[in-house]
Order: structure tokens, then sequence, then C-alpha cells
């Protein structure tokens, strides 16, 4: 890895000017500090949560350009480079951004030459991709997308929906699909399932996920989704739920492992969220973004029945925003580790 006081002669080019050598005529490009040049592990196929990201910086006497090397070492297919370092002003700054995919399993490096400095190796772990669950055991898909003003279920069961007063759908905004679910925030705000074995989790994994874009809070709470043996806005039990919502614009709070979890991790305004609730060998987590945000031990007998979408608990606890993309899926834990959320329509599978 490069230290701040390390810098490169790179050759540069100008419009009708050949690339030159001497040290007059070059730019200096000076490579910055690198937090970390180690990936999150990351599942095969998937991109990483984020790039890595070189500072530059070209502290010599004249423009230039950075002619981004060629990746080496054991496995350069498995990461990409870019660079907006084109035509940098003297005393301007510039990046390289390294992506890493894994095409296999394990441990994955490979290597930028940065001119005559030592080489910055770059390092990721690849996750063997989790199997596909199989169709019957996605319990409710929700693409939130139909013209006609109806709550489609698009799972293989295709369970009837029940839209309160207060859901609509709207045409704008939407993560995919060109319409998403209105939430008013009212006490009527709210679509629910009747009871339905596909919602008792029982001890085994599930995923509760989707996207919510937040318009507003009510100064007490805010509800995602709830998942309990009493009716939505009624008797639930939340030492027997899975539930999720906000605390006002102060933090998330999740309902799990017999108990309320809170996230002290604002809730975003006017923007999409994707949220995912999700237990795996009797551990739940909740990931904002694809970012692991909380992680509980949770070995819950969850014998509730019922769901229900846009509150949690009490009528004044109402979504004020929109949905996208709603997907429950009993006996299968999607995601096991931070990941990149998808922005198209959800498989029912």
């Amino acid at each position: 890895m490069a230290d701040a006081a390390t810098t490169y002669m790179v050759r540069i080019s100008k419009p009708g000017i050949q690339p030159i050598a001497p040290v007059d005529s070059a730019a200096t490009f000076k490579v910055g500090v690198l937090s970390s040049s180690t990936f999150a592990d990351t599942s095969v196929g998937s991109a990483a949560v984020s790039d890595i990201v070189v500072p530059l910086t070209n502290v010599g006497a004249m423009p230039g350009s950075f002619k981004l090397p060629t990746l080496s070492g054991q496995h350069p297919a498995d990461f990409s480079a870019t660079t907006d370092c084109t035509n940098v002003a003297k005393g301007e700054s510039c990046t390289i951004a390294v992506r890493f995919i894994p095409t296999a399993a394990g441990v994955r490096t490979a290597s930028l030459q940065l001119g005559s400095g030592p080489a910055v190796t770059f390092t990721g772990t690849g996750l063997p991709p989790a199997p596909a669950p199989s169709s019957g055991s996605v319990s409710l898909l929700l693409h939130l997308d139909d013209a006609t003003n109806r709550v489609t279920d698009s799972s293989p069961a295709a369970r009837a929906i029940s839209m309160a007063s207060g859901v609509g759908m709207v045409s704008a905004p939407s993560v995919t699909g060109g319409r998403s679910l209105y939430f008013d925030g009212s006490a009527n705000a709210y679509v629910t399932t009747a009871a339905d074995s596909a919602f008792n989790f029982g001890t085994g994994d599930f995923t509760v996920e989707g996207w919510v874009y937040f318009l507003g809070f009510n100064g007490v709470a805010s509800g995602v989704f709830q998942q309990s043996s009493g009716r939505l806005f009624g008797n639930g039990n939340p030492s027997n739920s899975v539930a999720l919502g906000t605390i006002d614009s102060r933090a998330w709070q999740v309902y799990a492992a017999n108990g309320q979890q809170v996230i002290n991790v604002a809730p975003a305004l006017k923007t999409w969220t994707h949220f995912a609730v999700v237990r795996a060998k009797g551990t739940t987590k909740f990931y904002l973004n694809g970012v692991s945000k909380m992680s509980v031990a949770d070995p819950v007998d969850y014998t509730g029945e019922l769901l229900g979408v846009g509150g949690i608990w009490s009528s004044a606890y109402s979504l004020n925003g929109y949905l996208d993309e709603f997907r429950v899926t009993k006996g299968f834990a999607r995601y096991t580790a931070d990941f990149t959320p998808v922005t198209s329509s959800l498989a029912a599978r």
C-alpha cells in the first residue's frame, strides 16, 4: 500500500503531443493513503457493497492524465478498475475506483502497479452463492406496480390482499415498474392478509424485505410491517412477533427475539431505502441498504399467521410514504452477509 508521501512519475498525453518522459514535462501524481485494501466478504457473482477508492493528486507543474495500469496478480478477473484522472489540473485530485466481483469462493487477490512504487494489492473473499429457495417458500410477493390500483400477490399462492382506504397506487416515485404503493399516514393506511400458515415462521429461517420511502414522521413511530398472532393495530403479541418500524425520525426499531431492538440510525427522508429482516440459523439480522445494522440471537418460535403492511401495533403508528417490491420468504435466509440490493423486480422463488 502506498503512503501519503509517495510520488510517482507518469507520462501524460496532451492534444497533438506524444507522451514524453523528461521530468520537467510530466505531471506528477501523489498517491494518498488507502483506509483499507480489503473488500467485505461478497457472494460469488455479486458486487461488493462498496468500491475501494485510491486517491491521487497532481503535484506536478502542469496538467496531465493518469494512464490506468492493468490489474495483475492471482485473480485479476475478479476485480476491475476505473479512473476519472483525465486532464487533471495542477494541484487537483482524482481517483481510481476498484470493484470486486468474485468469480469463485475463497480469498481472491489482484494488484495495481502505480508507477515506480510498490504495487497495491487488493483482497476480497468470495462466499459460495446461496442456493435458490423453492418457489413454495415465497409466502408473499408484492411488486406494487398494478395500474388498476390493486395490490396483487405475485407469489405462487396468489394470496388475497385487503387494502384500507388510506392506500393507493401512484406512478412516482418507484424503484422499478414505474409505480409504488402510497400510504397516507392515517389510521386507514395499511394492507393485510388473511391468517395463513405461510406467515408462521416457527423456529426456522425467514426473510422479509422491501423498499420504503418516508415522506414524514408523526412524532411517535412509523410502521413498515408486522407479523403476529393478532391483527394489525389490534391485539398482537410483541413477544411472538417480527415487525419493523421507526421511532419517529430518530431510529429504526425491529421487534424480534421477544423484544424491541433499537437501531440508532436515523431513517432517511424522501429517498428509497432497502430493508431486510433475516433470520439464519437462530440469529436475526437487520440490513439497511444491504449493510447489517443489528444481529441478535433469536430462537423464538413465531406462531403468528397474520401479516400487516404499513403499520405496527397501533393505528397511531402508520406509514406516511411509499413501499415497493415487498417480499416474504419462509424457511430461507436470503442474506447472511452484507449485499447489494437489486433494483429490479424480485423473483417469486
